[in-house]
């Protein structure tokens, strides 16, 4: 049974990772099916361009800082209980 819904769950999973990634990095998630044709993109202002580059850095920024402090978290807690 779990070999046959190992497929599904992690479908499952990289769909999540890319619309929370996106999410943070201030974008729309994508709704595009596998197979489907990409969606046309939106005209962008020259003027904003900039301002969505610093917003976009901004969001790695934060999503770094969350994986070291969730990679610190998960080394670090079985190093103190053992104290």
């Amino acid at each position: 049974m779990f070999l046959l819904l190992l497929p599904v769950v992690l479908r499952g999973l990289a769909r999540l990772e890319a619309v929370v990634t996106t999410a943070a990095l201030g974008q729309a998630a994508p709704v595009a099916v596998a197979g489907s044709a990409p969606a046309s993109e939106p005209a962008h202002s020259p003027g904003g361009a900039s301002a969505s580059a610093q917003r976009s850095l901004e969001s790695w920024w934060w999503i770094g800082a969350t994986f070291i402090a969730v990679v610190a978290v998960a080394i670090g807690w079985p190093v103190l209980a053992t104290l």
